[in-house]
């Protein structure tokens, strides 16, 4: 589990604790912002295993090695890696204003997973869930929904499952996709130049906007999530289980420079020494 911060300084691990207690230099944040960053939910292995603990269901989606390794292997991460969950957790209390007949913010939880609710409307049976992603990754969903958003599609759908669980039927899911990183500057110009083309003919694309809404389509996934929390579960007792499938390592991208737990993975070790090897 998350320990601690990679420190900026001299990029060696330090405890939340000792960094709060005494920076190694100057500040690379304020404490609120490293306060907000060190707050980790907390996961009992035997807690899991014995069923008292659900699972999340942002937890089950990611591939089950790499939450195998997050939760049995001490590990620490860079605050600037954890900048953007804190800015998500701000956008996420910013819009929890209580409005009458909605449900906001609302905890469930059944024998699979559990899961919260950012926004439903009684009146109109409509699930809204908030994301707050980079540009490159809304442009992606606008270019190519059904291939690149399976992950949007099924939490928001497992949510759905829990809420009629609940007595809240659903009518419509719509994701509220907010560009973390828009620049008005930028998006003003490059809406200047939609209808004109490159210089190798190929038309320039309209630019992310700073909210997108997609629709997302009813999609039945509780047996998916539950063969995925039974396949963690049993890796938590001691039972074997695979390392990343290609599409979840984004051709090894996400191994080298966005997963925390790499030095635990057998996979990236192999990796990391047919690299070396290829040097030699």
């Amino acid at each position: 589990m998350l320990k601690g911060f990679t420190c900026p300084i001299d990029n060696k691990p330090i405890s939340f604790a000792d960094c709060k207690a005494k920076c190694r230099g100057n500040r690379c944040y304020p404490l609120p912002v490293l306060n907000k960053m060190s707050e980790q939910r907390e996961y009992n292995i035997e807690e899991i295993i014995s069923g008292v603990k659900t699972l999340s269901t942002t937890m089950l989606l990611a591939p089950t090695w790499y939450t195998y390794l997050r939760l049995t292997n001490p590990y620490f991460q860079s605050p600037h890696d954890l900048l953007f969950m804190v800015m998500g957790s701000g956008y996420h209390y910013f819009l929890e204003e209580e409005m009458e007949g909605c449900l906001q913010e609302e905890k469930l939880k059944d024998d699979i997973s559990t899961g919260i609710v950012d926004l439903y409307e009684e009146k109109t049976k409509t699930l809204y869930d908030y994301k707050f992603l980079g540009k490159y990754k809304i442009q992606r969903y606008l270019e190519d929904f059904d291939n690149e958003a399976h992950d949007l599609v099924y939490q928001i759908n497992r949510y759905r499952e829990l809420l009629e669980k609940a007595g809240h039927p659903v009518e419509k899911m719509i994701a509220v996709c907010f560009a973390r990183d828009f620049s008005m500057g930028i998006w003003r110009r490059e809406l200047s130049y939609v209808g004109k083309l490159k210089k190798d003919g190929s038309p320039y694309k309209s630019p992310v906007a700073p909210c997108v809404q997609f629709d997302i389509p009813k999609v039945n996934v509780s047996s998916w999530f539950k063969k995925r929390a039974t396949a963690l579960i049993g890796a938590l007792k001691g039972n074997s289980v695979d390392v990343c499938e290609e599409e979840d390592r984004w051709g090894d991208r996400r191994c080298h420079d966005y997963c925390a737990v790499n030095k635990f993975c057998s996979y990236y070790k192999e990796l990391i020494d047919d690299i070396k090897n290829k040097i030699k």
